[in-house]
């Protein structure tokens, strides 16, 4: 009996466009599980990025800062600006930024004609009229993600960008569509290794509260948006929305319907956002994804698992494995499989320039470089595609798409109810 693939999985079309030799490599023959490591990382100091793009940082705060550290390590990025409200906040993004000039109000840096590109990291809830001003000034924009806290500001956001896209830059923090691992893994979903698809499900697990404490009460307020229902997605929108995106992308495809569940089961503490959420999504061909996070309990931390009857992936961090099914069929690739132990099991160890490696007598499964955080790779296609003029993996499209999932599922875990997406949704 023909199975269909609602995915759109094509292993032939994959094969006709790819390298059989990669592809060997990739799904070789495997007794229990094959671990797939990001692709190799070139060299950052021997990199020429081309002509410099000074940019600024709205928002200083700890991701901000992540933020700045990372720009840093980037060639061709240099800090020109960095702006943040709060001044403790601000003093300590001065220290990261170098000879960068600090400022309270934005717009001094969207008045400045030597910043060329701005990445927005404020609360969620702020993004909107800061984007859309810095686009409207003639900035190339990084947007982090989510977009925004509603639907409604998050498609001012994709407006405005999609007004200025044949001029300026708009790329989505959606860090994983840039990041070599997840490219690494989704090349050989998409070359049929799953087999049928059937389901995906994602994790992620803190014993944290998001609480944060602050000086004054007014501070407090101010600091805590992501406990409010007023300024916050919850946990699927300002977390949930990185693996949300790549459960769509995986799959090609848009969720059909989402049925939500969740409460404050531990941190009763006065907020108005679920400490623990469980989403259940229904994708074409009858495929679900499930998403569940909690911030009572630390178990499993966070990771991905996609299902097929041939094989499954399990993607944590920047490492991924592949295990493969008793009765999985050949592929045909097995004579270029590099076999190794993992896990006193037999399987491949997946390493972008491997022959490269080996010809320098190095080993690929064990001396490849490793890989930066995905916030590293997002930024640094950020500016390349300024440089190239090309459009980022995350467009305005994909971030503005990925808050209409994101915050339906949000919507759906408060009422306790389940939601039917309908297209209209998803236009800009």
């Amino acid at each position: 009996m023909t199975q269909s693939n609602p995915s759109g999985f094509n292993r032939r079309d994959f094969l006709r466009a790819g390298s059989l030799g990669t592809l060997g490599m990739l799904l070789g023959s495997m007794d229990s599980v094959a671990e797939i490591r990001a692709p190799a990382v070139s060299n950052k100091d021997d990199e020429d990025p081309g002509e410099p793009v000074p940019c600024a940082v709205i928002g200083a705060g700890p991701w901000g800062r992540e933020i700045l550290d990372t720009l840093a390590r980037l060639p061709g990025a240099p800090v020109a600006a960095v702006c943040e409200t709060y001044e403790p906040f601000r003093r300590r993004a001065s220290g990261l930024a170098g000879d960068a000039e600090a400022v309270e109000d934005y717009r001094a840096i969207l008045d400045d004609p030597e910043v060329k590109a701005v990445i927005v990291a404020t609360p969620s809830h702020l993004h909107r009229e800061i984007a859309v001003e810095a686009l409207e000034a003639g900035k190339h924009v990084y947007c982090e993600a989510p977009l925004a806290s509603t639907i409604d500001d998050a498609r001012a956001i994709a407006r405005a960008a999609r007004e200025v896209k044949d001029k300026q830059i708009f790329q989505a923090g959606q860090q994983f569509r840039a990041e070599p691992q997840h490219h690494h893994v989704r090349n050989f979903l998409q070359a049929g290794a799953l087999g049928q698809p059937l389901f995906v499900r994602s994790h992620w697990n803190k014993k944290e509260s998001w609480r944060r404490a602050a000086p004054t009460s007014e501070r407090e307020a101010e600091i805590n948006w992501r406990l409010k229902t007023d300024s916050s997605a919850g946990l699927i929108g300002e977390q949930g929305i990185h693996s949300l995106d790549i459960a769509s992308w995986f799959l090609n495809a848009r969720p059909k319907a989402v049925a939500g569940r969740g409460g404050i089961l531990y941190w009763n503490d006065g907020r108005g956002i679920p400490d623990t959420v469980h989403a259940l999504f229904e994708y074409p061909g009858g495929i679900n994804y499930t998403f569940e996070a909690t911030l009572a309990n630390s178990y499993q931390g966070i990771g991905d698992l996609i299902c097929g009857s041939d094989s499954a992936v399990m993607i944590q961090e920047n490492r991924a494995w592949m295990f493969r099914e008793a009765d999985a069929p050949l592929l045909g690739w097995e004579v270029y499989a590099r076999q190794e132990q993992f896990f006193e099991k037999t399987g491949i160890s997946l390493v972008a320039d491997a022959t490269q490696l080996i010809q320098e007598g190095l080993d690929p499964a064990t001396d490849a470089p490793e890989p930066e955080p995905s916030i590293y790779y997002s930024l640094k296609d950020f500016f390349a595609c300024i440089r190239e003029n090309r459009t980022p993996h995350a467009d305005f499209n994909v971030g503005f798409e990925a808050v209409v999932t994101a915050v339906t599922a949000h919507e759906a875990v408060l009422n306790q109810s389940t939601t039917t997406f309908k297209d209209e949704w998803f236009d800009v």
